[in-house]
């Protein structure tokens, strides 16, 4: 899913519970920033692959590699990339440290609704679930090749 999408479907996200639960501004800020912040994880790959840090060169190889991904007619010889944040492991630590420290718990309300607009977007676009599970992910690219992106 494209950042713009991202980023107002959580701001609708977080000023609804702002409005509806009257959640702190704290909280509400935390739902939003996590929400979108999550997807570093992306940025980090480009930084480990391409060895630059430009964000301008990182959106530009972001939507190129989007676009050769998508006409890739045989996606199962290729590994999906590991995205650290995205998966459930990521919101298991989450929801263990939410337990610990109230913020945590609205850091995990964001990283729990982006990976469900993530979820929404694989389906439509009929992709496996790849970024549901980093554990899953690293068992499905045993013996695959590395799509050059």
């Amino acid at each position: 899913m494209m950042p713009k999408w991202h980023v107002l479907y959580s701001f609708v996200l977080a000023y609804s519970l702002n409005w509806f639960f009257h959640i702190s501004f704290l909280a509400t800020i935390l739902i939003f920033l996590s929400s979108i912040l999550i997807d570093v994880d992306h940025y980090l790959i480009f930084i480990l692959r391409e060895k630059k840090i430009h964000p301008k060169k990182f959106w530009n190889w972001s939507i190129n590699t989007k676009k050769e991904w998508l006409k890739e007619g045989e996606k199962s010889f290729y590994k999906y990339p590991l995205f650290i944040f995205h998966g459930l492991e990521a919101l298991l630590i989450l929801a263990i440290l939410s337990l610990l420290y109230l913020p945590f718990f609205w850091i995990f309300i964001g990283f729990s609704f982006h990976l469900f607009l993530d979820l929404l977007d694989l389906i439509y676009r009929e992709e496996k679930l790849h970024k549901l599970s980093q554990i899953y992910t690293f068992k499905r690219n045993k013996n695959k090749k590395q799509f050059c992106y």
